[in-house]
């Protein structure tokens, strides 16, 4: 991540096509075309620019993971969050309002984003407010439109992926979210007593993971005697598979996120993720 001291220079060559296709979009966002090719430079552009304090700002060029406070617009009852795609585009709404810039690679910043997620209800391409508007969506969307442009999305991004699974309920959109969990370094599986906690659903059991460790954390706070082991997505995969087949059909898989964002994890997708990846 970099402050506005390190990105100097002019903006990147698309930026004045990015705007144009703004303002066109603005005036009719059922243009598909005009989408598209919006779509795929702002996933291509080389940082996408978040606003924050001066202070926050500094924090961000030293720190590969910094805790920053980024600044939202309010719209009525929605809140966004601006993001713009050159240090150029933000300077008028820097100026205006005494904040800083900070650049972050744009996996970084999907990632961070969706951290928010709760918190905002999308986000705003260049908007300068009282003079132009900006072209926005939500976090579900953007990250479909990111993966389909980039062909990757960052494990940051796996709570607004399971979303847009759970909102379109295309076979696509959860191949998605199994490429996710199919990348992630480590897995969080539920045991107490001696072997696997479950979520008990009517007569069938499914064993519970997570994808991050401040869920896992949170569930082991909730729940006496329960743990969480480490495991990477290969090894949860093995032993759901020998749960499975030595239960004799009681235990159906492994749920993912329960109860805060759950989704049932396909064992058919999941290797089909993992031979995608090699």
């Amino acid at each position: 991540m970099r402050g506005e001291e390190a990105k100097a220079g002019s903006p990147a060559v698309d930026d004045q096509r990015l705007q144009a296709l703004i303002d066109s979009l603005v005036e009719n966002p059922k243009d598909e075309a005009a989408e598209r090719e919006f779509w795929h430079l702002f996933c291509n552009l080389p940082g996408w620019v978040l606003l924050t304090t001066e202070e926050d700002a500094r924090k961000a060029t030293q720190d590969d993971r910094p805790d920053i406070q980024v600044q939202m617009f309010q719209d009525g009852d929605r809140a966004l969050l601006p993001v713009f795609s050159s240090v150029e585009r933000a300077k008028d709404v820097v100026a205006e309002h005494d904040l800083a810039c900070v650049s972050m690679p744009p996996p970084a910043a999907l990632a961070y984003m969706c951290g928010l997620r709760g918190r905002i209800d999308g986000f705003i391409v260049n908007p300068v407010p009282g003079k132009s508007g900006g072209f926005g969506h939500r976090l579900p969307d953007l990250c479909a439109f990111y993966r389909q442009e980039r062909g990757v999305l960052p494990a940051g991004a796996i709570h607004c992926a399971i979303d847009h699974a759970r909102n379109s309920k295309h076979p696509a959109a959860f191949f998605m979210v199994h490429e996710i969990i199919a990348g992630l370094e480590k897995i969080y599986v539920g045991v107490k007593d001696q072997g696997f906690a479950f979520v008990k659903e009517g007569e069938h059991l499914w064993l519970w993971a997570f994808s991050d460790a401040a869920m896992a954390v949170r569930a082991c706070q909730q729940h006496e005697g329960l743990k969480m082991i480490e495991a990477t997505p290969a090894e949860l995969a093995e032993r759901v598979e020998k749960a499975v087949a030595e239960s004799e059909g009681r235990i159906k898989g492994v749920v993912l996120n329960h109860p805060e964002n759950s989704m049932a994890i396909d064992m058919g997708l999941l290797k089909r993720a993992f031979e995608t990846r090699g």
